[in-house]
């Protein structure tokens, strides 16, 4: 029952615990914008999932290609958490505030993500009879939650100079490109250190496009 539940059940709430008490006690969040930033990815995550389990399936005709589902669904994911997170205010966030805020809750919606991945592949290792292999399956949800973070950082920075500033259009096709890089190595060819190397490249483009915004001279 430990192995089965409670483990990864672990293994997805204790990220979002630590990054919440790093927020409170480094930058100096305030709780209530923490919680709001986990409720804002909790909100993102479950109508994901209904597109996930039913919406793309039934939407994409059979005879069409599975990349044409595979980059709607990208494209719906990425869309949703957008969405999700326009309800943070502009006026009493900073640059800065706003992006961790946002990463917090495309964290919370990765380890979601990272619970459902779990209960897949133990129900695929159930059936077989076979035990799950731990170490690759964790890699996996780390990778998922970075990715995850760091798409809805650079969604929020978006969202941001929306809100305070000249819009950076460019920037709004960060999260989906990047993402469905992701998504194409990880998931379609699984080359592990590709889909690694597409995740620090997210993180990194997440730090520069703040750097850029929060400087005077406003330039992306």
């Amino acid at each position: 029952m430990f192995n089965t539940l409670i483990l990864p059940l672990i293994i997805c709430i204790v990220p979002i615990l630590f990054f919440s008490v790093l927020l409170i006690a480094g930058p100096k969040i305030k709780f209530w914008k923490v919680l709001f930033g986990i409720l804002l990815g909790l909100c993102a995550f479950f109508p994901v999932q209904l597109v996930d389990e039913y919406g793309v399936r039934n939407l994409i005709p059979p005879y069409y290609p599975t990349r044409i589902a595979f980059i709607s669904f990208v494209f719906l994911a990425e869309l949703i958490k957008g969405a999700c997170i326009t309800p943070l205010s502009g006026k009493k966030n900073t640059a800065l505030s706003f992006l961790l805020i946002s990463m917090l809750a495309g964290l919370t919606f990765g380890c979601g993500q990272s619970f459902v991945e779990y209960l897949n592949e133990a129900g695929k290792a159930f059936s077989k009879g076979a035990q799950l292999l731990w170490l690759p399956l964790v890699l996996k949800f780390i990778l998922i939650d970075l990715i995850n973070m760091a798409c809805t950082g650079l969604a929020g920075l978006f969202i941001f100079t929306c809100k305070n500033k000249t819009p950076k259009w460019l920037l709004v096709l960060y999260p989906f490109v990047l993402r469905a890089l992701f998504e194409f190595f990880n998931v379609k060819l699984g080359i592990k250190w590709f889909s690694i190397a597409v995740v620090l490249l997210a993180l990194l483009e997440c730090r520069i496009k703040y750097k850029a915004i929060s400087n005077t001279n406003d330039d992306l």
